[in-house]
């Protein structure tokens, strides 16, 4: 088959819109391949304060993110408009991306105001998670996610802020999936940015020892080496319980004897027995101030630390 060729006026188009795309092929482990717009450019991931270059930091809609902060401190990233085409065949499947809506392209749901009939030049997606600031659901650093909610619980606090504004739905999700699939080429995101998949809840990793009024847990060798200084942690009497101590940041791990090693960590000082349970929770918010490249990790992309893409 012979694909015909592109008017000028097709041509015009594509210089000024073009198509940013991937493809991979649908077998059990896909490659993508980089199509359109997007053959021959690169991406990368930063450690840090590393910088490194990715071809998207310059190509619409990457290029335009940016931060934005309301009138009550809730940062988010305001993501420009941009319609997705997915094409599923018999043997490849394929998603493009472009600032304008070519055959076949569809404008995700979180670019368009439904009570007035209109599209929006972008959407803010939240740069933090969420969090609790004065009974509303807030995007701030400094401050620990809020957790044990149920979906009404985070909707109705989300809208304590604004009737316009609501916990993250499948639409964001579906743009922001794009985004990412173009931008790295790849179906596996964790192979890129592993984030915190590898926190720790157990209910074998207890103390070895009772102290009273100490900043410090003292656990098996085996334990300690799987936390790591900077994370989060409670202390229960029960996994998840969060009795004897509630987000606490880890501040060293040292040696206590051959078989032992001692988590310690800020707060005011709580009774520790032997028996009770350490845990990893939810990362303080705001780490991703220490990324510097456009997408990134901090400390080591293993699994024991979060990560960041395009702010987020």
């Amino acid at each position: 088959m012979i694909a015909q060729r592109p008017t000028e006026a097709q041509d015009v188009a594509l210089e000024l819109y073009p198509i940013h795309g991937v493809e991979w092929t649908k077998v059990a482990t896909p490659t993508c391949a980089r199509i359109g717009a997007a053959t021959n450019m690169t991406a990368a991931v930063g450690a840090g304060s590393a910088v490194v270059a990715n071809d998207f930091d310059n190509a619409y809609p990457w290029s335009d993110i940016t931060t934005v902060t309301d009138a009550v401190g809730n940062v988010f990233r305001r993501i420009p408009k941009f319609y997705i085409r997915k094409t599923d065949g018999v043997a490849l499947s394929r998603i493009e991306i472009s600032r304008t809506k070519y055959p076949g392209f569809y404008l995700p749901a979180c670019f368009y105001d439904f009570t007035n009939g209109v599209e929006l030049p972008h959407f803010d997606y939240g740069k933090h998670l969420g969090s609790l600031s004065y009974g509303a659901l807030a995007s701030k650093p400094g401050v620990f996610p809020l957790v044990s909610q149920n979906i009404v619980q985070f909707r109705d606090s989300a809208r304590l802020n604004s009737p316009t504004y609501q916990q993250l739905d499948i639409h964001a999700h579906d743009a922001l999936a794009a985004l990412f699939t173009v931008e790295f080429a790849t179906l596996h995101s964790q192979a890129i940015l592993a984030g915190f998949t590898s926190g720790q809840y157990n209910a074998a990793h207890i103390a070895t020892a009772t102290e009273a009024a100490v900043n410090r847990i003292v656990v098996a060798n085996a334990t300690a080496d799987v936390f790591r200084v900077g994370q989060s942690i409670d202390i229960g009497t029960s996994l998840g319980g969060r009795q004897v101590a509630t987000n606490r940041l880890i501040a060293s791990i040292d040696v206590v004897d051959a078989s032992n090693k001692a988590i310690s960590f800020d707060g005011a000082p709580v009774s520790v027995t032997a028996g009770n349970i350490v845990y990893n929770v939810g990362w303080k918010c705001g780490f991703s101030s220490g990324i510097a490249s456009s997408s990134g990790y901090i400390t080591a992309n293993d699994g024991k630390y979060p990560c960041a893409y395009r702010g987020i």
